[in-house]
C-alpha cells in the first residue's frame, strides 16, 4: 500500500524560532507537505500543523522587501522589529539584504492573523532558502484564489 500525495514530505528545514510561538528561541524542524506545514520541536513537544491554504505571506525578509519596495519593506520590517526581533533584524537599514536573507517570515490566518519568524541555523542556509521558496509559491497561489 503506497503513501498518498498528502503524506509525502516535500521539503524539510531546521530553523531557529525567533517569534510567534510560545517556545522561546529554539531550533525547530519545518516539514512541508502538499497540504500543510508542520512545525516541530522535540524539546518542548511542540507539533503545530498549519494548513497551507491559510498562509498568505511567506518568504525571506529580503524577498518581501524587494517585492514591496524599500519604503514599504522598511515599514514592514519596522513592524517586525518590535520586541525581541530588534536584536535579530537590527541594523538592516540600507544594507538590509545581508541580514534579511537569513530570516523566514510566515503569516497565516488562524482565528485572526498570526505571524511566525525563524532564522537560519548554522549550516542550514540552503534548506531555509528552499523552504522559503516553496512556501512563498504556495502563499502567492492562495492570494490569487482569494
Amino acid at each position: 500500500m503506497g503513501t498518498s500525495d498528502v503524506d509525502k514530505v516535500i521539503r524539510t528545514a531546521k530553523v531557529k524560532h525567533v517569534n510567534g510561538l510560545e517556545v522561546g528561541e529554539t531550533v525547530c524542524e519545518l516539514v512541508l507537505f502538499s497540504d500543510r506545514l508542520i512545525i516541530r520541536n522535540d524539546f518542548t513537544n511542540l507539533e503545530l500543523s498549519i494548513p497551507l491554504s491559510s498562509i498568505y505571506l511567506a518568504g525571506l525578509a529580503s524577498q518581501i522587501i524587494d517585492e514591496q519596495g524599500f519604503s514599504i519593506g522598511g515599514a514592514f520590517l519596522g513592524d517586525l522589529i518590535a520586541g525581541p526581533l530588534g536584536a535579530v533584524i537590527g541594523g538592516i537599514g540600507a544594507g538590509h539584504k545581508k541580514g534579511s536573507k537569513n530570516i523566514l517570515i510566515i503569516r497565516y490566518l488562524d482565528d485572526g492573523e498570526k505571524q511566525l519568524i525563524f532564522r537560519n541555523t548554522p549550516f542550514h542556509q540552503p534548506s531555509l532558502e528552499l523552504m522559503a521558496r516553496a512556501l512563498r509559491k504556495r502563499a502567492k497561489q492562495n492570494v490569487k484564489l482569494k
